[in-house]
């Protein structure tokens, strides 16, 4: 049996993060008492210009002191509250390929996810429907059938092959996927 937890976009735009991490627990204990199975407590979907998205929203809790607190500090500032930092994610609907990816902090516990995110999210959500992504290393338009793809990142050719990106001169992302065992 399968079940899905769909999100109104306006609940996305105007409820506060902390109710709207309340609801979606709320709501997946009910799913698992329908279905008789346990789902990830942060994922739901959302439909976008008609199509379907899994997304997932996650507090990027960590402890002082270590490397992803360190990381979180680079990124946010010294004074960062990692308690909160989430992280919003989106996939496509057969969930094999990211088409968003984004950590954000927010300032109040009242306040909705922000609205700049949103609007990425959004974007991002719109590219996919006309075949394109943004490539999961530079952030520059390719396209979602492309096979540069490692797990669920795809990759535009230059940072595959190395050009430009995380492994530029190291052979790409290409290399890092061949020498992947999948084990």
């Amino acid at each position: 049996m399968y079940g899905a937890i769909i999100v109104d976009r306006q609940d996305l735009l105007s409820t506060p993060i902390v109710d709207f991490e309340r609801k979606l627990k709320e709501k997946m204990v009910a799913l698992k008492v329908i279905t008789g199975y346990g789902f990830d407590d942060s994922n739901w979907m959302l439909v976008h210009e008609l199509k379907f998205y899994a997304l997932s929203l996650r507090r990027e809790r960590c402890s002082l002191h270590t490397p992803r607190h360190k990381e979180l500090k680079g990124i946010f500032g010294a004074n960062v509250d990692t308690n909160k930092c989430y992280v919003l994610v989106a996939w496509a609907d057969d969930g094999s390929q990211s088409v968003f990816h984004r950590l954000f902090t927010i300032s109040d516990y009242k306040e909705p996810i922000p609205l700049e995110v949103l609007n990425e999210l959004f974007g991002s959500l719109r590219l996919c429907g006309k075949g394109l992504v943004k490539c999961s290393d530079c952030g520059k338009e390719c396209n979602a059938k492309s096979g540069n793809r490692y797990f669920a990142g795809t990759y535009c050719d230059d940072c595959w092959l190395g050009r430009t990106g995380k492994y530029q001169g190291k052979k790409g992302w290409q290399e890092v996927e061949r020498r992947e065992t999948y084990n």
